[in-house]
């Protein structure tokens, strides 16, 4: 008996597919309609307001440099190391230069291309605090393990990328000065040490192979000396991360999310609208929020 009554009921308990089909039928128009207009005002805010209000925008792009550090001949390495502590003087070099906040704060004075804001902070406290923040998170500086590249990551405004590329060739500047007047003193002091010692050593075939292999450091001071401040430069053409395709990205997750936030509103009206029609229904929960006060 008591199969035969579940078995009677469980027919009127079940929700029909067909009875959900018809309501996404009867409020078509508010799911359709409503996904396109939450679309269509994600479209605007992601593509057309960075256009039409530069400032206003918040869409960032990531740009990689790639610089090549030019190492010194490895006959000049026992005029700067001792033993073995070479581990690429110019890198730890440029490194050091490029991590320099001062350095930084300085030219980022004249080109702040971190911001859409014109004005700075006003307080040196302020200013060198936002420095700081800068590093690590809009600017990253990485030394590659493999090779002798230096790989500089910036994240900036979209409407400043066009700034960037000065921007980081001042910067590279900046560093290849700062690297030469560390270096270049020093090997002229080598090449006129050099010199001297050949000619001490003209006429002299007892000690020839010393004289070749100060004719060879000569040779790379020389080569080092005549390439000027060339310790740094940027290859090829930086990459841009294609933020476009990040926005499409944005736009679908938006228009499914708006999909089914219609969806559940549509449910939502239909139970609504059951409700109403039912005064059995609408009195239970007329005293279950009596209840609730």
């Amino acid at each position: 008996m008591e199969n035969q009554i579940e078995h009677n009921q469980n027919p009127d308990e079940e929700i029909s597919l067909i009875d959900l089909f018809a309501v996404l039928v009867r409020y078509r128009k508010l799911i359709v309609i409503g996904t396109i207009l939450i679309t269509f005002l994600a479209g605007l805010y992601l593509f057309i307001v960075p256009l039409a209000f530069p400032t206003l925008s918040n869409v960032k792009e990531t740009i990689t440099y790639t610089v090549v550090v030019n190492e010194l001949p490895t006959s000049l390495d026992s005029e700067f190391f001792k033993g073995n502590a070479k581990q690429g003087l110019i890198m730890g070099l440029a490194m050091e230069e490029l991590q320099n906040l001062s350095s930084f704060s300085a030219l980022y004075k004249e080109n702040p291309i971190f911001s859409t804001k014109d004005t700075l902070p006003e307080t040196a406290s302020s200013y060198n605090l936002m420095i700081q923040n800068l590093f690590g998170s809009a600017l990253k500086i990485l030394a590659s393990e493999v090779g002798n590249t230096i790989k500089i990551t910036v994240e900036i405004p979209s409407v400043n990328v066009e700034k960037s590329d000065d921007f980081i060739k001042k910067y590279i500047s900046n560093a290849n000065n700062a690297i030469g007047n560390f270096i270049v003193p020093r090997l002229k002091t080598i090449q006129a040490s050099t010199e001297t010692a050949l000619k001490a050593m003209e006429g002299q075939n007892s000690i020839m192979n010393s004289s070749q292999n100060l004719q060879v450091k000569l040779l790379d001071v020389t080569s080092s000396l005549a390439e000027g401040n060339a310790f740094l430069r940027i290859q090829g053409e930086p990459f841009i991360l294609p933020v476009a395709q990040g926005r499409m990205m944005k736009l679908i997750i938006v228009a499914f999310a708006a999909f089914f936030v219609t969806v559940f509103l549509a449910f939502a009206l239909n139970a609504i609208r059951n409700i109403k029609a039912d005064p059995q229904a609408s009195k239970i929960l007329s005293e279950a929020w009596k209840a609730g006060k």
